[in-house]
């Protein structure tokens, strides 16, 4: 069943645990967790309970460069597909992302 993508009702939620490497500095591990949904209305959000919900997990690693550019780089998977997408990996890549 296709559903409405997008929507002015969001929930979500995040949590990190950051590890230190012991063998460099300025690097870190971390371990993550994500869960959210997103309806037109909080209404719809509440009638559809956990089925609008769509969690993901994945690990990384956390680099300050020079000690002063934090460089971050995620490997995620969702738990859930969706009919726009599959349950596989996905990297991403962020510079300059709020410690």
């Amino acid at each position: 069943m296709l559903r409405t993508v997008g929507g002015r009702a969001y929930v979500g939620g995040s949590f990190e645990a950051r590890f230190p490497t012991f063998v460099f500095e300025d690097f870190w591990l971390a371990a993550f967790s994500d869960v959210a949904a997103v309806a037109p209305t909080y209404a719809d959000l509440a009638a559809e309970g956990k089925d609008r919900f769509y969690p993901s997990v994945g690990g990384g690693l956390r680099w300050l460069i020079t000690g002063q550019i934090p460089l971050r780089l995620d490997v995620g998977v969702p738990l859930r597909e969706t009919v726009f997408s599959r349950a596989e990996p996905r990297l991403h890549l962020n510079i300059f992302y709020q410690l």
